[in-house]
């Protein structure tokens, strides 16, 4: 089942529909969902007079191409202390955290705070020890409930995430 991130994710036998309502069945045929490859991206927009920039990973669901989870850090200019903001799919339990630990170390929480069409967004600043963890590490997974309260275990790999992150920090 090989998965990747900006990636290509197949889970037998399951296809999600274009909200992604699925993600229960997700997690009820499933619970852990491994990725293979690498693509942290860096993007950035132009105010005119900064620029902004980001850098990113996505896990999408190869028969669909439904994106079943997105992470973004970035250095937001009032702060200038790195955020990280995970969106995972509508169809998730919002009363409960979403987990991130780096090759299974302690598990940072992050409350989901909002949900939109496009799914339910949680994030707040990250503390640099989980950056250096995500910069030397090899995989990072991502823990978030189906309206159930069961698990689903998104796994991103870390190849890569080092040279993106660098670019970015300013």
């Amino acid at each position: 089942m090989p998965l990747r991130t900006t990636s290509t994710l197949t889970l037998a036998g399951l296809s999600l529909t274009a909200c992604l309502a699925a993600v229960p069945a997700l997690a009820q045929q499933q619970s852990n969902v491994p990725a293979t490859g690498s693509d942290w991206r860096v993007e950035c927009t132009n105010s005119g007079k900064t620029l902004d920039c980001r850098v990113f990973s996505e896990v999408i669901e190869s028969k669909s191409r439904q994106i079943i989870t997105t992470l973004t850090i970035r250095y937001p200019q009032e702060t200038k202390k790195p955020v990280m903001m995970i969106q995972v799919p509508l169809g998730v339990l919002v009363t409960k955290a979403i987990t991130v630990a780096v090759d299974n170390g302690r598990p940072e929480q992050l409350m989901i705070q909002t949900c939109t069409q496009s799914g339910c967004a949680a994030g707040n600043q990250i503390p640099e020890p989980l950056i250096a963890s995500m910069s030397s590490g090899k995989e990072l997974k991502i823990v978030f409930y189906n309206v159930n309260s069961q698990p689903v275990t998104v796994t991103m790999p870390l190849a890569g995430f080092a040279l993106a992150y660098n670019k970015v920090k300013g």
